[in-house]
């Protein structure tokens, strides 16, 4: 699942490299995934469960938003509004 998560948030990266907008819920997705890949690959030793829970209850409530993001017809939208805000811009010089 996580390699999903992972690939979502590269989707969601690469539409907005060009506004430069980051949606909310990413950088809370990365610090929950970050949290997650140091219990994995950290030292020996019981992780804290209470603080993984709280990473988990983070990352899905990011990734809700995200995933309507990354519909077909989502994308569509906000690409369409992204060229019209384009064109405004560019005919109110």
């Amino acid at each position: 699942r996580w390699r999903i998560v992972a690939g979502l948030i590269a989707d969601v990266e690469s539409e907005h490299v060009e506004c430069r907008e980051q949606p909310i819920g990413l950088e809370r997705l990365r610090r929950s995934l970050a949290a997650f890949s140091a219990a994995r690959y950290g030292r020996a030793g019981a992780p804290e469960t209470d603080v993984l829970d709280q990473e988990l209850d983070h990352a899905l409530a990011a990734i809700r938003p995200l995933r309507v993001r990354t519909l077909a017809p989502v994308r569509r939208l906000l690409r369409a509004a992204a060229v019209v805000e384009r064109w405004r811009r560019a005919w109110t010089r």
